[in-house]
């Protein structure tokens, strides 16, 4: 996940997952640095803890597919560097 053109961005929403992808696994890896994208907590993303991944350069995070619209975090998966 690249950083944002002009300023940082937030990922809220999935697309293009339909109900044959139920189970499998989404890793994201991150390659921002000043303008990285983040995910939060929320319907469409299910985080451990709440807590908000960035996507900077070495960070990366496993999600499991709960459904077409729902990712749920791998816990132990994530990897946030600073």
């Amino acid at each position: 996940i690249p950083d944002g053109t002009a300023a940082t961005y937030a990922i809220n929403a999935v697309s293009g997952i339909t109900a044959t992808d139920k189970g499998r696994f989404i890793t994201f890896e991150g390659t921002g640095a000043d303008k990285a994208a983040t995910i939060s907590d929320g319907s469409s993303f299910i985080l451990e803890d709440g807590a908000t991944w960035t996507a900077k350069s070495g960070s990366s995070i496993v999600f499991q597919i709960l459904d077409a619209t729902t990712l749920v975090e791998v816990a132990g998966s994530r990897i946030q560097t600073a």
